[in-house]
């Protein structure tokens, strides 16, 4: 089971960008960046579409350094990385996967900061009085 549980009418390749290098969906509540890096069942599948796991790395921690100045939370279909969705929930794990745990603690460590947390809470009224 891989991308094709995950995308729609999935045909081969189909729905992956070669231009963008992202997969593109037809999202209800993402966009390519997100779902392309949401795909926490399948990350050796993920490596391989996008050129291997030094690629996937390099993609998705630009994907991350895009996000921090918006404390990783982002609008539905909105910036390249969402802690504010299931999809994104993953995200900073991924690199466990292709050999660089370095940089998934760097990650979840920044996410998990309590201004993120603030801005997390603030944006979407949770844990409010």
């Amino acid at each position: 089971m891989g991308y094709e549980a995950h995308l729609p009418a999935y045909q081969g390749n189909k729905y992956y960008d070669l231009e963008k290098q992202l997969l593109s969906g037809r999202w209800v509540e993402a966009n390519d960046w997100q779902g392309t890096f949401g795909v926490s069942h399948d990350i050796p599948g993920l490596a391989a579409l996008v050129g291997g796991n030094d690629a996937l790395t390099e993609k998705l921690n630009s994907a991350i350094e895009q996000a921090v100045e918006d404390d990783f939370v982002s609008g539905y279909g909105g910036g390249t990385v969402s802690y504010a969705n299931q999809l994104g929930l993953s995200n900073a794990h991924v690199f466990n996967y292709v050999g660089k745990p370095w940089l998934s603690q760097k990650w979840v460590r920044a996410v998990s900061q309590p201004a993120s947390l603030r801005r997390y809470q603030s944006k979407y009224w949770l844990w409010r009085a």
